[in-house]
């Protein structure tokens, strides 16, 4: 997959609700992570894959992440997008942030990179390793999963992945009490082009916009075959003061 055939966005209109007190106004995005920033490790990621990055967030966070954007350089081209949402009560989502940006850009057309900007997961898989899952299976949609091999950790705070033969995606079960894998889901996803119609479809349906996995259930009664890479269970979800605490000793 060559750089220039995929674009990529970045989530990142989350209002941090949780960790506003522990981070004083900053968005998770920002949380240090040794002399780095959680955003700067995905960043320099995808400087190996792609080309074209839009990173889309609220009016609460545009400046301070516009700011932080520019003062990287031109090493990727990122464009900044604001849903200009200034309350968290009036959030899009995270799939309404995403349909937001694809209009916007009228990206519709091309393979889309989808993920977080408040995630740390180096330490499990990279984002090549992704793109070559992806080059495997070039019709299929690919998102990422880590084994937390014990299913009462996943039990009402993950989504859970059941697989089949070859990585195959069989079920997701948003944030189940009985998880029948201990595949964890991770909100990393590469939607092929003829995939990305049905982020509208579901809007349309009045589907639930709010977490990035809520349209995978969905995707698979369509019939879309989906993908999963298996990464290390070292990935670090910043969305609790105590996951900052962690992050920072990433």
């Amino acid at each position: 997959m060559e750089r220039e055939s995929i674009n990529t966005v970045v989530l990142a209109g989350g209002f941090g609700v949780r960790t506003e007190n522990a981070l004083g106004g900053v968005p998770k995005a920002l949380v240090p992570v040794g002399k780095s920033t959680v955003i700067d490790y995905l960043l320099d990621d995808l400087d190996e894959i792609t080309r074209n990055v839009a990173l889309v967030t609220n009016g609460k966070y545009f400046d301070i992440l516009k700011a932080k954007i520019d003062s990287r350089g031109p090493v990727l081209n990122i464009i900044v997008l604001s849903n200009e949402q200034t309350l968290a009560e009036k959030r899009l989502g995270a799939l309404g942030d995403l349909i937001f940006a694809l209009g916007k850009l009228a990206w519709w057309k091309r393979d889309l990179l989808v993920v977080p900007s408040d995630t740390l997961y180096y330490k499990s898989f990279v984002l090549k390793d992704l793109v070559g899952l992806a080059d495997k299976y070039p019709k299929s949609l690919i998102t990422v999963a880590r084994d937390i091999k014990d299913r009462e950790k996943i039990k009402g705070r993950f989504g859970c992945i059941l697989l089949g033969s070859d990585n195959k995606m069989i079920a997701f079960i948003e944030k189940p009490q009985e998880p029948p894998s201990t595949f964890a889901a991770t909100p990393f996803y590469l939607y092929r082009a003829p995939h990305l119609e049905f982020l509208r479809k579901f809007k349309r349906n009045g589907g639930n916009l709010d977490q990035p996995g809520n349209i995978i259930p969905y995707l698979l009664e369509a019939g879309v075959d989906i993908r999963v890479l298996i990464g290390k269970n070292k990935i670090i979800d910043v969305g609790t003061p105590e996951d900052i605490i962690s992050a920072r000793n990433y």
